[in-house]
């Protein structure tokens, strides 16, 4: 591009040529001419066969070759910066468009701005040097340009493999990221830890210690608390049925009262609430038939003498939820059932029992018997009429449960 293209030197009209510089204008001008004389700018007969002559030597074959071979380079320069044109323009379009984009589009357009812009003013210079043949004309450097456009490409294709590296080891890099969070906050905190972890471990020490104890303290309480029921025993049968009766009042929610061992008589007891005062003129009827009923059941499993405590026993009891509301009915019913229960399976003293009532809920729940349990025949029903007439009972037909 920088060589100077014109006609042959040692032509006649050459050397006018050259000092008019009129090289460009004349080969332009060889395409006015016309097949007559006359000269298609002045329109005078002065295109003469031989200034024909002249102007074929004077453009001959070198200069063809050197025209033609300036055509050919800027037709691939321009075909070549089209396609390049083109493709990075559709990856502006396409990025623009994309929401997750790696390419810093803002950049990317701005060095593609002013490398087409570059192509542009080169494009011009060739276009020029085709025109006037004898300019020396020098292309400027796209490759400034063209290295930032690479350079942004090259950046969002590094983006887009470290991504899918991401994706294609999601578990691994997963458990990566979370080790480094815990080791960035680990040494982040680590003092602040240190205090935590001795002070943990002070607290600790003194909780096991205080556990200890503690536990000590409870061994030591339920081992005076057996070693007193056991002398009781051999003292008297009295605090032992105060003991059994205050856990059947506590098991089922009987808790502002309890027995307490009489502080005036001995081998006698009291009625007491929780704040220490004696609840004897304070209880209602169903309370004392409550009581009463405890007490029934203790002296069954033992006796006021020492004689006739392993005697075996029949108990008959009438009817003994009366005056009692229904929680305290269903009470009765449980303890009746776990007399029942002993009856059957033949441990304790008490190998029999009969029990009356004219009440039928009390009835179903005293005689409840769970169906995964096998059905004892020994456990007979039956109904009890009064005939009027005659003032006379007489049992019914049996009931079969």
């Amino acid at each position: 591009m920088a060589k100077k293209i014109i006609g042959k030197a040692d032509v006649a009209i050459a050397g006018l040529v050259q000092r008019l510089n009129l090289n460009d204008w004349l080969y332009q001008g060889r395409d006015y001419l016309q097949a007559d004389d006359t000269c298609p700018f002045c329109q005078q007969p002065t295109i003469t066969a031989n200034f024909r002559n002249q102007l074929e030597e004077y453009f001959d074959e070198a200069f063809a070759n050197d025209t033609n071979y300036v055509k050919s380079l800027t037709e691939e320069y321009d075909r070549l910066t089209a396609e390049l044109n083109d493709i990075l323009e559709e990856i502006e379009t396409d990025e623009k468009e994309n929401a997750d984009a790696k390419l810093d589009v803002v950049k990317f357009s701005a060095s593609l701005k002013t490398l087409i812009s570059q192509l542009n003013t080169n494009k011009a210079l060739l276009s020029s040097k085709i025109k006037e043949a004898s300019r020396s004309i020098e292309l400027q450097s796209s490759l400034v340009e063209f290295d930032g456009v690479k350079t942004q490409i090259a950046s969002a294709n590094s983006q887009i493999t470290k991504h899918n590296a991401l994706v294609a080891n999601y578990t691994k890099e997963k458990s990566l990221l979370i080790s480094q969070i815990w080791k960035f906050l680990i040494e982040d905190y680590r003092t602040k830890i240190e205090v935590f972890k001795r002070k943990k471990a002070g607290i600790q020490t003194g909780i096991d210690r205080l556990i200890g104890e503690r536990d000590a303290l409870v061994q030591k309480y339920k081992n005076l608390e057996e070693e007193i029921r056991e002398k009781n025993k051999n003292v008297t049968s009295v605090q032992l049925s105060v003991d059994e009766i205050n856990r059947t009042l506590k098991s089922f929610g009987f808790t502002n009262f309890e027995i307490v061992p009489s502080k005036s008589e001995k081998n006698q007891y009291q009625i007491q609430r929780e704040d220490g005062s004696i609840a004897h003129t304070t209880l209602s009827e169903g309370e004392i038939t409550f009581i009463t009923f405890l007490y029934f059941l203790q002296l069954c499993k033992g006796s006021t003498s020492a004689e006739t405590i392993t005697q075996e026993r029949i108990l008959v009891i009438d009817d003994p939820i009366s005056s009692l509301d229904s929680n305290v009915l269903f009470v009765v019913s449980t303890l009746l059932k776990e007399i029942i229960k002993q009856i059957k399976v033949g441990t304790g003293n008490i190998r029999q029992i009969i029990l009356l009532t004219h009440n039928v809920y009390f009835h179903k729940e005293a005689s409840f018997i769970n169906g995964r349990e096998i059905r004892n025949g020994d456990t007979h029903f039956w109904i009890l009429r009064r005939n009027k007439t005659e003032r006379q009972y007489s049992l019914s037909d049996r009931i079969i449960r």
